[in-house]
């Protein structure tokens, strides 16, 4: 079983215009999540169909949009 997050600032994982995790839920133990990241439970076995599966709709959602790498440090 293997768990992660997905921390996306340009296209919200779960918001209704991105339900990416949603088309994947077939894939998926559990999934959830908010407009800033999301978390996933996958099962070792699911886990090159649910990257295939991400790609092509990161590619149908994403396509036209100006990317750019970023980092933010949250330090004082």
């Amino acid at each position: 079983m293997a768990k992660g997050c997905i921390f996306q600032t340009n296209a919200h994982m779960t918001t209704p215009r991105y339900r990416w995790l949603d088309q994947c839920v077939d894939l998926l133990v559990r999934h959830g999540g908010h407009a800033a990241a999301a978390g996933v439970t996958v099962k070792n076995e699911n886990l090159p169909a649910l990257k295939e599966r991400l790609m092509v709709i990161a590619g149908e959602q994403l396509a036209g949009i100006e990317l750019h790498p970023t980092l933010v440090a949250d330090m004082e």
